[in-house]
Formats: structure tokens, C-alpha cells, sequence
């Protein structure tokens, strides 16, 4: 996947280095820059790594209060603006901004959903699934900092679990699809 994507990221432009043989290359060459930015080896730059531990330490030495910080305190436009941002994953940002009483709250949240969605796992396979995939997600990254269509797509997936209307519209197409 990695190859793949480097490959297409450099070759967009219809750049296309080719070998002696007249193999493409591009796909290594992305790759090893990746990898290059990754790991930097020159000793006076700091590598990306060392910057996420930095930062992983700065969070772990500040509080964590009841009540949270503030939501978008840490996201990533506070990281634009170059403050103190956690980047990287979902459940140290919300334990920090909302404190345990959200996180409390957002796991009460999520158990409900998936208990609801169980009762009805043939109609709600879809909306688990992306539910599940947002909760493992959200382990090593941060999707619902960003406002755009991946907050959305979840808090729509979490609405017709809930929605009793909409439990009703998938039974009867469940129902139609399956006289047919």
C-alpha cells in the first residue's frame, strides 16, 4: 500500500523515473523519502518520532481534570497555530479536553450503541461495523478532530442505530427484499 501510494504521488505529474532497464521507480523513491522524513538521519534535525514523544510526555505530565479543558483545545488547529495539540489519537485528546467526565461519557456513549445495534444486528451490520472501525481508529489516530465528512459519516451511523424511524425503514426493506 505504501509502494502504491508512493508511487502515484510522485508519477502524478507524469513524472515517471524510470531504471536502466526501464523499470518505474517511482514507487521506491517515495517510499524512501517517507521513510527518510520518518527517521531523519541527520543529527541536527529532530525526526518525527522523537517530536511525537516530546509531545506524548508534555500530556502525560499535564493534569487531567473532571471537567476537561475544553473541547478543540488540543486539535489540530491548535496545532496550526502551533500550540499544544494532540494530533495523533482521539482518546488522550478527549481525556484532556473533556476530562472523565466526558470520557466517562463518550464510553457510555459508544456501549449503548453497540448494545442497541446488537439487538438488531441485521438491520445495523453497517452502522456497527463503522462504528467498531471508528473505535479501533481512534486508537493510534485522530479522526473526529477534523470537521469534515468522517465526523459526520459517524455521528449519521450512531443516528440510525438510535432512531427508532429509521429501525423501521430498514425492517420493511429488510422484509421487501426478502419476499422478492
Amino acid at each position: 500500500n505504501l509502494l502504491f501510494r508512493s508511487y502515484y504521488a510522485t508519477a502524478y505529474t507524469g513524472n515517471i523515473m524510470r531504471n536502466r532497464d526501464g523499470f518505474p521507480t517511482n514507487g521506491l523513491y517515495g517510499f524512501v523519502n517517507m521513510i527518510n522524513k520518518i527517521i531523519s538521519a541527520d543529527s541536527g534535525n529532530t525526526s518525527f518520532l522523537s517530536e511525537r514523544l516530546c509531545l506524548y510526555k508534555d500530556f502525560q505530565s499535564m493534569p487531567v481534570t473532571f471537567w476537561g479543558d475544553g473541547i478543540g483545545r488540543y486539535s489540530h488547529l491548535a496545532y496550526q497555530q502551533n500550540k499544544l495539540a494532540i494530533t495523533d489519537c482521539q482518546y488522550i485528546q478527549t481525556l484532556h479536553e473533556t476530562g472523565y467526565f466526558g470520557l466517562i461519557g463518550y464510553i457510555l456513549l459508544f456501549i449503548y450503541l453497540i448494545v442497541n445495534g446488537m439487538r438488531n444486528i441485521k438491520l445495523n451490520i453497517f452502522e456497527i461495523g463503522v462504528l467498531i472501525f471508528y473505535l479501533i481508529a481512534m486508537i493510534g489516530a485522530n479522526p473526529l478532530s477534523n470537521q469534515g465528512i468522517h465526523t459526520i459519516f459517524l455521528w449519521i451511523c450512531c443516528g440510525r442505530i438510535i432512531n427508532n424511524d429509521c429501525l423501521h425503514y430498514k425492517q420493511n426493506e429488510y422484509e421487501k427484499s426478502n419476499c422478492n
